[in-house]
């Protein structure tokens, strides 16, 4: 039997679990789990490779690990052996019509042998056609719900597919990140940047008891590193030499600037 060349697309679900994603995040996602449906279970390589060679957190948040260390997106996995599951139940159900035709029906045996075997075999093979997605949408409209308990089931059969917890990485306690995701922050920024934006981030926080809504710590935190939160630069003014370093300063002491002075 060929492989399946397609799987169902909820594009609702997908714009709304995107929706923070540049477009070629996008593009890049889409492409990995393209891959994913051909190729199955992906590698870490194959990963980095599908992400242009750089750790893209924000995409793989939408992978978790099987138990042989690959990576899958979880409602992809679900939907490609569901619509396995019905395409396997169609040609039973077929073959089971062509051993026991109904009796005394010699029109109905004669149809079935030479319009629907021809019709299946159209369904099951390389082209698949819109009569057979039609099919799978009326299947598959109502079953959401589930999509998420069989993905749940995985989780608890498979203890590497469940979510990692995070812990509280800050005085205050607003920065809140799991372990994967500090190792691979402290990798990525170094030490002292990421003492940094922890300590610059929780500050803010803290003073404005979170105003900007932050829920997403590792993102807020490579947001910092980015654009540099918190480091005040000087720069150069003609005949008066090089520029002065970079100044850190925190949080509260930026607002005090701000209020002449008052914190």
């Amino acid at each position: 039997m060929a492989k399946d060349p397609a799987f169902l697309f909820y594009t609702a679900d997908f714009y709304i679990g995107t929706v923070e994603m540049t477009d070629e995040q996008v593009g890049r996602y889409i492409r990995l789990m393209c891959l994913q449906h051909q190729k199955g279970h992906l590698s870490e390589q194959a990963m980095l490779k599908g992400m242009g060679g750089v750790h893209d957190e924000l995409i793989m948040s939408k992978f978790v690990i099987d138990e042989d260390g690959k990576y899958y997106n979880e409602r992809l996995d679900a939907e490609i052996e569901k619509r396995n599951k019905f395409t396997t139940s169609r040609r039973k159900n077929l073959e089971k019509s062509r051993e026991e035709p109904p009796e005394g029906n010699a029109h109905m045996d004669s149809h079935m042998e030479q319009h629907m075997g021809a019709h299946m075999d159209n369904h099951m093979g390389v082209h698949t056609d819109s009569h057979m997605d039609s099919h799978m949408e009326n299947e598959n409209v109502n079953e959401n719900k589930d999509i998420k308990e069989d993905i749940n089931d995985k989780k608890k059969t498979n203890p590497r597919a469940r979510k990692e917890p995070g812990r509280k990485r800050s005085n205050y306690g607003w920065v809140v990140l799991t372990d994967t995701e500090y190792a691979r922050l402290l990798q990525d920024l170094g030490s002292d940047e990421l003492s940094r934006c922890i300590d610059y981030i929780d500050e803010s926080a803290q003073t404005t008891g979170n105003k900007n809504k932050w829920k997403d710590w590792n993102l807020v935190i490579r947001k910092c590193n980015r654009e540099q939160w918190g480091n005040k630069v000087s720069y150069p003014v003609a005949g008066k030499g090089p520029a002065a370093a970079p100044q850190k300063k925190s949080f509260s002491e930026i607002i005090a600037e701000r209020n002449g002075g008052k914190p």
